[in-house]
């Protein structure tokens, strides 16, 4: 029994531990998620090149920066081998103790959702930006922190609107993008997060189902056997065994395999996803996309490097958390300029102040009008469907350019 919760709980870690660097860690501040997403990535790659030709990086491009399939048939084999699978081994054990006559007919719907959630997902446009449609998607303003006003996509030539960027996979810019996915072969934009949204719940209550079916199942065998009072003979050796829980699990994998790996398959996937799926509600809730959040990332570093300079050229340690109105000529780069250091020629004679707020950011419940009804789906005179509390009536000042002690904006910003 300690030897299989052992090998659990390393698979557990491991499974958590590459999902956290995969969906959750930075590559620029973490040395393993770096490690993981482009350094061994592109040593592998360096080294099939000079092995293999130039096949390597074309197949590498195909299979990471060109729209293609395969995620989506891997879904479809793994989604559809799986429940073939119970069907031929598990289904003819329904109903039993555990599981009632509706487990004769749940399993069906829960798979008819899931491929009906898979099929809105992908099919539903994120929306795409044009010179045409550009208009209908102009919703928010330009916060002047990770978003500034007056710039042009170089490569659609459509207007860079705030909260849009251009996705390097699909060629195209994106309203509202959260990121690009390979399992849909489509980016996740304004339009069609919310199907995104429902296709990761219905797979996290499909994974946690099969797991209790599959668990149901197998402990009606183990009652109908008797195994916990069985008495276990090797088949080899001819040695008796009590019964016991490790002993069992053995033989649940020789006479259940396929059951058993269902049912480690679902256990592993549901704890994967449903940790993805908390952390994009949590970023819903928040009133940020994926994007946004790598985004912000930088605009704290670049905000703490600004802070550290004014600090070590005034000798004020709390200089990062004093506001814009005091000191003096305040000789801050622009946004895409790289941030000043100790050595920089520049000094920081006015402290940066406090990183502004996520004016996007209209509470939980506004937030979530946000993802249900799109404002590109909202008609004018229905302002009902907009929270009363609505930061979007102003446009802000950009927070990297030197403003006035009296902007008002940037007052409400900071």
């Amino acid at each position: 029994m300690v030897g299989i919760l052992t090998v659990l709980a390393f698979n557990t870690v491991v499974v958590g531990s590459v999902g956290y660097l995969l969906f959750c860690a930075d590559p620029q501040t973490n040395r393993l998620a770096r490690a993981l997403l482009h350094t061994g990535p592109n040593k592998l790659l360096g080294a099939a090149t000079a092995v293999f030709g130039d096949r390597p990086e074309r197949l590498y491009n195909f299979c990471c920066f060109t729209p293609n399939p395969l995620l989506q048939i891997f879904y479809l084999v793994l989604v559809n081998g799986g429940f073939l699978m119970f069907m031929v081994h598990g289904y003819p054990l329904l109903p039993n103790e555990y599981m009632g006559p509706v487990h004769l007919v749940l399993p069906f719907l829960v798979m008819a959702a899931c491929i009906l959630t898979f099929t809105l997902a992908c099919t539903v446009e994120p929306g795409h930006l044009t010179v045409q449609n550009a208009a209908a998607y102009d919703n928010y303003p330009a916060d002047g922190v990770i978003f500034l006003p007056g710039k042009v996509c170089p490569t659609c030539k459509v207007p860079k609107l705030a909260r849009s960027k251009h996705c390097r996979v699909c060629n195209r810019c994106v309203s509202r993008f959260d990121h690009h996915c390979g399992w849909l072969n489509q980016c996740v934009g304004e339009r069609n997060y919310r199907f995104f949204l429902l296709f990761l719940v219905t797979h996290v209550a499909m994974l946690w189902y099969a797991a209790a079916l599959l668990g149901g199942i197998l402990l009606s065998v183990a009652n109908a056997k008797r195994l916990w009072s069985a008495t276990f003979v090797h088949p080899a050796t001819g040695a008796r065994a009590p019964p016991g829980a490790a002993v069992i699990a053995q033989w649940f994998a020789f006479h259940h395999a396929q059951l058993c790996a269902l049912l480690l398959l679902a256990g592993a996937m549901g704890a994967v996803l449903s940790g993805f799926t908390a952390y994009h509600a949590w970023l819903a809730a928040r009133g940020t996309t994926t994007n946004e959040a790598a985004k912000w990332g930088d605009a704290r570093a670049y905000h703490r490097r600004l802070a550290r300079a004014y600090a070590t050229a005034t000798g004020d340690g709390g200089g990062g958390e004093q506001g814009r109105s005091g000191g003096g000529r305040c000789d801050v780069p622009a946004a895409g300029d790289p941030p000043l250091d100790s050595d920089g020629d520049g000094a920081l004679l006015e402290a940066p102040g406090r990183m502004p707020a996520n004016i996007y950011n209209n509470g939980p419940w506004a937030n979530l009008l946000e993802v249900l009804l799109p404002r590109c789906y909202r008609r004018q005179g229905r302002r009902r469907m907009v929270p009363a509390r609505d930061p979007f009536e102003f446009s802000a000042a950009s927070y990297w350019e030197e403003a006035a002690e009296d902007d008002a904006p940037q007052e409400q910003l900071s």
